[in-house]
């Protein structure tokens, strides 16, 4: 009997796919890993892809992949799991706020602070 693939999970982390893929050896579910778009040239010409992973399962044993490693979404229907992400989320807009902010400075202090010391110079030498 011909066994159909069903897509068990996606990602763009190379890494997390090689513990998927662990986890699923070890409990000797079979798999079957797929770059997306270009990502299999890009993986062999620069090590890497960022185009995205899709991992297969055959459909008979999807379930049971899932009990192992249950997609993100059912992770995030517990309520504390919930408010952690919120935290972090917001905490990763102040960083995203702070560097924003420092990347001002730099630019005030590289650029404009010395075109106007530049003109006070030149003003002052006249």
């Amino acid at each position: 009997m011909k066994s159909e693939w069903a897509l068990f999970f996606q990602t763009h982390d190379a890494r997390e796919a090689e513990i998927i893929e662990s986890i699923l050896n070890a409990s000797d579910i079979p798999f079957l890993i797929k770059d997306r778009g270009a990502g299999g040239y890009l993986k062999i010409y620069m090590g890497m892809t960022n185009m995205g992973i899709d991992i297969y399962v055959p459909g008979c044993r999807l379930n049971e992949a899932r009990e192992l490693i249950p997609p993100p979404e059912a992770i995030l229907d517990d309520p504390e799991e919930k408010e952690t992400a919120a935290k972090n989320n917001l905490r990763n807009t102040c960083l995203d706020d702070r560097q924003k902010s420092r990347a001002r400075i730099l630019v005030l202090f590289l650029f404009v602070l010395p075109t106007v010391i530049y003109l006070l110079a030149s003003l002052w030498n006249r």
